[in-house]
């Protein structure tokens, strides 16, 4: 197992799955957790409306230019 991609406090872009009903763009990972199905999860705040929610490291990415957080 290796060590985690994204750090807490760190900004990735989220991109949803086809099927699901979930907004992605900016998000703030506040926390990581374990994984799941061989797949590392991390708990994610919007930057948008403060939605939180879980969701796996191939659902997230840095995001390119400058970003805010």
């Amino acid at each position: 197992m290796n060590g985690p991609t994204f750090g807490v406090g760190q900004v990735v872009r989220f991109r949803p799955g086809m099927h699901e009903r979930a907004y992605g763009g900016l998000y703030k990972v506040i926390a990581e957790l374990p994984e799941e199905r061989g797949e590392r999860q991390y708990r994610v705040k919007s930057n948008e409306d403060n939605h939180e929610r879980i969701v796996r490291e191939s659902q997230i990415s840095r995001p390119t230019g400058a970003v805010k957080g």
